[in-house]
């Protein structure tokens, strides 16, 4: 599914997915479930897994976690994420661990990765601490790109000083 970049005013990012989901015991299944990303948490992702209507289970965990697992196995703890394991080699393994059991989940790796990218453009990596400034122009940035203009960045701005620019805070 293609999605829309986020404009410059969009702070979360929503990305329906089927988990093709095993657990201890019990036949593989399939349900419908969600990766969200939103500004206000800017470290974390949630993956929630069914309907409202059937009730989800929430995981939140980290953006890095879900983005290295792309490329390795990666993770201690309650989540584990690992590229195309051999049983679907166009997929995302997540193994999720409570003190009830676990559960290993396999998500498209195509949805996984265009849902990263979008969520770069509402926070880049490595921007998540960043005043909302730096990253509101970080995302005119890519929007202008993506529209095959140049960035419509301002000249001036109060907050900016010559110190903010060098890393130096500004007394105000």
């Amino acid at each position: 599914m293609t999605q829309p970049l986020p404009s410059a005013a969009e702070t979360s990012v929503t990305q329906e997915v089927v988990a093709h989901i095993a657990v201890a015991d019990e036949p593989p299944v399939s349900l419908p479930a969600e990766l969200r990303y939103d500004r206000s948490d800017p470290y974390a992702v949630c993956l929630s897994i069914g309907t409202t209507s059937t009730g989800t289970v929430d995981w939140v965990f980290a953006r890095s976690l879900l983005s290295e697992g792309m490329s390795g196995p990666v993770g201690v703890g309650d989540v584990l994420v690992a590229p195309r394991h051999d049983c679907h080699r166009h997929s995302v393994r997540i193994v999720i661990r409570s003190p009830a059991g676990a559960a290993v989940l396999d998500i498209s790796a195509s949805a996984v990765t265009a849902f990263l990218e979008r969520a770069r453009m509402v926070v880049p990596p490595g921007a998540e601490g960043l005043p909302s400034i730096w990253t509101a122009l970080w995302q005119n940035s890519c929007q202008a790109a993506s529209d095959g203009l140049a960035p419509r960045v301002p000249i001036y701005h109060p907050a900016w000083s010559p110190g903010l620019l060098l890393g130096g805070p500004r007394e105000v």
